[in-house]
Formats: structure tokens, sequence, C-alpha cells
């Protein structure tokens, strides 16, 4: 694409190629909406000599199926997915920064190393957005079984503003995957295996884990885990075959060797059980060494570290982000094409399996005959059976508007099934076919649903149902798709109106149902982000303040009493909010503490009952407290030794 000359793609305005793989291309775009409404998007779009291969299709769509779920801080969030002019896209968001193999490449190339806190901050992110991905569950609250699989440098992305991003599912493998991959084939980077998927065997989460380890041994030793040919390297990884670290880092912490112990061991029954109980290990290893790591200590290192390169990219992205208005000039030659259409899918579990075949429509003719002669009966049930499967909705793209007050121009858009040729070259009168009666009928059954608010429910008798049954019939109906938007409409106006009176729950779940209805409703997007957006400010709010009457009662010594008013309990709270909260953790840890000092200094004191009371209590706070359990084991023994020494005396 020349740079110069950024072009129209359905609702984005795209403005140059950024990267190219063996499936898809990379794009930088805008999308641009009312009142100055503007973000940043990178689309992904499947490459053009693949669109017609239906596996490398079934993969794209796997990969926007599954990275569409998943919505955390640390994985690349999807916008949008759908097939615009015969090619499979993903606009997701544009992510300013380097890959993790850059920044380690150049890191020894300006011999800039990164720092043990850094590695522990960007191992930790990696393993917050792995472990909500490996839970995630689907609507029915079935667990989604995904596995990353490709957990490598290139799919880690660290953005200049220090955040940390896991990306590229696309080979990720989940229970709803309509791809599989056959027993035997090694999907992913060898070099980043654990042993088990160098071997072709079935796999769990847990070979994510052993792959974030080699992240983390690769960045704390500056060194490749695995070294050689490829063939050296397989056999290496099927073996987990590597200098241990503490050789190459001689002052490399305990806590970190470790760790990097339980990442990397070979059988999966040692292993991390879970990314989460790996966070809880390098949160704590952390902790003790004194770290304070934050995205912002990472921007800095980031931006030191690519100093050209930040300048230069921030210019030429803004540069190419400002070029997205199409002159005259190309809005006069854009009306001489044929009118640009986007399909937005709404995808179920089997909809990419299901393919349209040519004989179908052959078969659909005969269905229609039937019908005509069958009668009433034949004529109803259509409308009152459902048949599973995606509803894809061609959504016309109206011509970009001018800066004049001339109307805008709107694309029709007509479906030619792909055995005819619209135009045909003969003399021949084109065939009329009489209209469909049972079209009209739902239209007018969908038009009195919709007056009567009857937008998704009850079940068969909706708008919605009404006019997926036509569309069924007619998939490029006008009235069926404006209906669809107006309902759309409907649940983004009770939304708002939910949002003014405060009840952004209640408000949330008319956004999630109107999006199952219009997926691309640019208002039920813009308030879905604004509860977010609101929601996550509460919820910090609400957390900070939990923090801060922790730690004062921390500092009155109000550690677990009066009840409901003492340190413990905030903590307990904010756990409660946000479970893996590290100062909620760090903050029990130095109640725990407390009470350790208490107990050793009563046993100082020979007070072994006061002692054991401090020793207990704090154990309910922290029943891993290593200091809380040698004393206990301590005052046992002292209490045991006192016990015999009066029993000899008796007996003496």
């Amino acid at each position: 694409m020349n740079a110069s000359e950024p072009t129209q793609f359905g609702k984005y305005w795209l403005t140059d190629r950024i990267a190219v793989g063996g499936m898809a291309e990379l794009y930088r775009g805008k999308i641009s909406g009312d009142e100055g409404f503007e973000k940043a998007v990178a689309v992904k779009k499947i490459l053009p000599h693949l669109a017609a291969e239906q596996d490398a299709v079934n993969y794209f769509i796997d990969e926007a199926r599954l990275a569409a779920l998943l919505q955390h801080p640390n994985i690349a969030q999807i916008y949008d997915f759908g097939r615009l002019e015969e090619s499979y896209f993903i606009a997701m968001e544009y992510l300013f920064g380097k890959d993790l193999k850059t920044v380690l490449a150049t890191a020894e190339a300006r011999n800039m190393p990164l720092s043990l806190e850094n590695a522990l901050h960007i191992a930790s992110r990696i393993s917050s957005g792995l472990d909500y991905a490996h839970n995630m569950k689907d609507l029915q609250g079935n667990l989604l079984n995904i596995i990353h699989r490709d957990v490598s440098p290139q799919n880690i992305f660290i953005t200049y503003d220090g955040q940390v991003k896991i990306i590229d599912f696309g080979i990720a493998k989940a229970a709803s995957r309509i791809t599989s991959t056959r027993s035997g084939v090694i999907k992913g980077k060898v070099a980043y295996m654990s042993p088990e998927q160098a071997e072709g065997r079935e796999v769990d989460h847990r070979a994510d884990i052993f792959s974030v380890g080699i992240l983390i041994y690769e960045m704390v030793t500056g060194r490749f885990m695995y070294e050689g040919d490829a063939m050296e390297i397989l056999s290496r990884a099927r073996e987990a075959q590597y200098v241990r670290p503490e050789r190459i880092v001689r002052d490399l912490p305990e806590c970190v060797v470790l760790m990097l112990d339980m990442a990397l061991a070979r059988d999966t029954r040692t292993r991390y059980a879970s990314c989460g109980e790996m966070l809880s290990d390098l949160e704590d290893c952390i902790y003790h060494l004194n770290f304070r790591p934050s995205d912002q200590k990472l921007a800095q290192y980031m931006k030191s570290l690519f100093e050209g390169d930040f300048a230069s990219e921030e210019a030429s992205m803004t540069r190419a982000l400002r070029r997205v208005m199409p002159t005259d000039s190309a809005l006069d030659a854009a009306g001489d094409r044929p009118p640009a259409y986007q399909e937005t899918m709404i995808l179920d579990r089997d909809a990419a399996a299901r393919r349209p075949k040519r004989w179908l429509w052959v078969g659909l003719v005969l269905v229609l005959a039937m019908v005509a002669g069958a009668g009433y009966w034949h004529f109803y049930r259509p409308f009152t059976q459902e048949k599973d499967g995606p509803v894809v909705v061609h959504v016309p793209i109206d011509a970009a508007p001018r800066n004049t007050a001339e109307p805008s121009r709107t694309a029709v858009v007509k479906s030619i099934p792909s055995d005819t040729k619209e135009g045909k070259e003969t003399g021949d009168a084109p065939v009329s076919q009489a209209p469909d009666p049972r079209i009209a009928q739902g239209l007018q059954k969908a038009d009195q649903y919709l007056r009567a608010w009857n937008l998704t429910s009850p079940a068969g008798r909706n708008a919605y149902d009404a006019y997926r049954r036509v569309l069924k019939l007619d998939p490029d109906n006008a009235e069926a798709l404006k209906g669809l938007k107006k309902i759309g409409g409907r649940y983004a106006d009770l939304a708002d109106k939910e949002l003014k009176r405060g009840n952004p729950d209640k408000a949330m779940g008319y956004i999630k149902t109107g999006l199952g209805v219009d997926a691309a409703n640019r208002r039920l997007w813009v308030l879905r982000e604004k509860i977010n957006l609101q929601t996550e400010q509460a919820r910090q709010k609400k957390i900070q303040s939990l923090l801060i009457k922790a730690n004062d009662r921390i500092a009155s010594l109000r550690l677990t009493k009066p009840p409901r008013d003492n340190a413990l309990y905030y903590f307990r709270e904010v756990q409660k909010i946000d479970p893996d909260n590290a100062e909620a953790r760090r903050g029990r840890r130095k109640i725990a503490d407390r009470y350790a000092a208490l107990a050793e200094k009563e046993m100082n004191r020979f007070r072994y009952d006061d002692a054991r009371r401090f020793i207990d209590t704090g154990l309910k706070v922290d029943p891993r407290h290593k200091q809380l359990l040698a004393l206990k084991t301590e005052i046992n023994k002292r209490l045991d030794q006192r016990v015999m020494r009066s029993l000899k005396n008796i007996f003496n």
C-alpha cells in the first residue's frame, strides 16, 4: 500500500502495511465516528491467495473467536471481525511498541540488559493474562480449555508506555475450535515448547507454563535456553536439557532459581499446576527482593532502549493517521465502483464449519416448489421451526461524506449465488420471480413485535426471531437488516437510560443483548466502553480506600481486632474484589510478621501460652508463613522438653 494514499476498507481507513506473515497481513489504520470519535486500530487481513482455502479461513475464524472472548489488560483486545469484499479481517487494538524478541535482541546489541525487576514484572503480567485465558468459560459456564501453545518472544508485545500484551492466538487450542490438530503434529516454535509439546503428545495448560519459564530464563540470563541447529534444539526440548540459570548468573536470587525449577520441570506432575500459582510465587519473589516494578519503570526502559525508534515511529504514526480523509477525486472514482459491503458474523460453535454448497441452490428451488404446493402447514412451518446456524448480516457501507451539502450515497447490495453470473450477455429477458408471501408476513409480524417492544423475547414471538426468519429466506432483505439495526438502537436507548439512572449493571445487560443482535452498533460499543471505564475506576477507588484503611490499622496495631475494623478485615475485602491483589497479599504478610515478632518476644520471656496464641493467630492470617511455622515447631519442642523435665523430677 502506498503510504501517501490511505485506502478505505469498510468503516476503517488503512494507512500502511506494517507486517506480513504466512497467513495474514497487518495494517495500521483508524476508525472515525460522530462528534470527533477517533481510534487507532490494527487490521489483520487474511492473505488474498488464502481467502479460498478452507483450512486457512477456519484457522483465521478460530483466532478471531477465541481472541474476542478474552478481555484482559494483558491480552491484545479484538474490536471487530467479519468479511469485507471477500476478505476476512480482524480489527484489534493498535499496540505501539516492540515484541519481546526485538527487545531482547536490541538490549544485547546496545549493552542495555533487561533488569531482573523488569523481567519479573513482564513475567508476572504474562502469567496473569494466561491464567485468565486458561480459566475462561463460555456463556453456559463450561471451561473452554484454552491453551495458547505459542508463548514465545514474538507473541509477547511490550508497548512504549509499559504495558505487556499477549498476542496471536492463531494456533491456540480450545474445546470450541473448528479446526483441530492431528495427533503427533507439532504446533508452535520448537525453541519455546514444553517437552510434551515437542514430542507431539497431548498438551494442557501446563505447556504454556513451561514456555513462560523459558521466557523468564532468557530474560534473566540473556541467553537462549536451547542452542544448536533445529534438530539439536528439538532433541533438547524433548528432554528439557539446558544449562542451569545459576551457572550463568552467579548471584541469581534463590527465589528465582526455585521458581524456574518449578516452571521448567520436565514432568508435568511436578510443574506448577496453574499460571496463578506461578504468578503468586513471582509476586512473592518480587516482594522479598524489595522490588517495586511498575508499567512506568518498564516504559522508561523501553523509551531509553528505543530512543531513536520511539521518536521516529511516533511521528510516523501521527502523520499516517492524519491522512485518512479521501480527496474529492477519490470520492468521484469510488462512485464508479461497485458498492462495498461487510458481513458481520454472529458465530455459534459450529458456524464456520457449515458452509453453503452449490447443490443447495438446486435443493432450495425444489423445496420452495414443494412448499408452494403443500398448503398452509408447509407455509407456516418455517416460522415455527428454527434451525441452528450463524446469522450473516450483509451491512452496506455508505460512501464517505463530502464536505458539501450533497447527500451521501448509499450502497445497494445484491447477493448472487456462486454458480450464477450477473448481467449475462444474452437477449433473454430476466426471469422474474413472484415475491415470497412468507417474507411479507414475517416483516409484518416483526413490525408488530417491534411496536410492542418484544425485541428479543418471548422466545419465538419477538422482533429479532422474526427478522432472522426473513433473512433465512432472503439474506439481503433491506427491511430485515434495517429492523435488526432498529433493535440494536432500542437496546442502546434502554442502556443509555439505565446508565443515567445509575444502574450500570442493568445497562450492561441491555448492551450485551443489543450487541448480540447488531454487533456493529457504534452506540452500544461506546456505552460499553464507558461503563467498563466507570466500573474499573470505581473498583480501583474502592480498593485504594480499603488499602488505606488496612495500612492505618496496621500502624495502630489493630491487626485482627476489633471485628470488621481491623487490618486483616480490610485486606480480605480487597481480595474479594481483586483476588490476586499483590498489595493485599503483602499486607497479610506484614500482619503475620507482626505476630511472629510478638510470639518470639513472648518465647524469650518464657511465656509460652501467650507465644502460642500469637503463633496460632498469625497462621490464620498466613498459613504458609515460614517464621511462624518455625516458631510453632520450636515452642512445641520447648514444651515437650519442659514436660520431660517435670516427669523426670517427679520420678526422681
